[in-house]
């Protein structure tokens, strides 16, 4: 969504308003059904929906909740183009005010961002470690992808991840702005071209 330097907004290229139309296609396709998380989720541990895409931080939500076997693969791409996979998360933040909330508050960011504490949020939730190398330590994350086998295919593709954009200002306000156009050409309302040509504009004006 960003120029190389990170100043100028580009959400409009060819290459994006392709991808907006693939995605629109697969909604009026039937193939792609329109909901939110709360939504979709719930409807796919139910077996009503035969696939959902999220992260794998996921994962043991989808394994232990599911009424049917869950099997994870690498995301999509398109033939021809570099894959990219973002990836963003993993932060940690304690807002106490208290000195004694402040000392637990980092006690616990200290442990969680521990070998242990790693393990343990790894193998709880989907997480990928933070940590590098954790996974071929015995003591830890080596013996992960025989116990969860769901957890290779996200490791497989950590050479293709890209972080996610950071505006460099009014971040929410443009999330926003890109979120109210996905829906508008997923939900036929707008073209691909059109709805991602005025995105462009109103990005533009509130990065001025």
């Amino acid at each position: 969504w960003l120029s190389e330097d990170g100043e100028r907004a580009q959400v409009n290229t060819p290459k994006a308003i392709k991808g907006m139309e693939f995605w629109a296609s697969l909604v009026k396709d039937g193939l792609h059904p329109m909901a939110k998380n709360d939504e979709a989720f719930p409807s796919f541990q139910a077996s009503n929906v035969g696939m959902v895409f999220t992260t794998i931080a996921r994962r043991n939500l989808f394994e232990t909740g599911s009424k049917f076997p869950v099997k994870v693969g690498e995301l999509p791409g398109f033939a021809g183009l570099p894959r990219k996979v973002p990836a963003g998360g993993n932060v940690l933040m304690a807002f106490a005010k208290d000195s004694q909330e402040r000392a637990c508050g980092w006690a616990l960011i200290k442990h969680l961002v521990s070998p242990q504490g790693i393990t343990e949020w790894v193998k709880g939730t989907g997480y990928i470690s933070s940590l590098k190398d954790l996974d071929k330590d015995p003591r830890y994350l080596g013996n992960l992808f025989a116990e969860l086998p769901n957890m290779r295919p996200a490791y497989a593709q950590l050479p293709y991840v890209v972080p996610e954009e950071n505006w460099p200002k009014k971040g929410l306000q443009i999330e926003q702005i890109l979120i109210e156009a996905r829906d508008a050409i997923l939900l036929g309302q707008v073209d691909a071209k059109t709805g991602m040509d005025r995105a462009q504009a109103k990005i533009e004006q509130a990065m001025r």
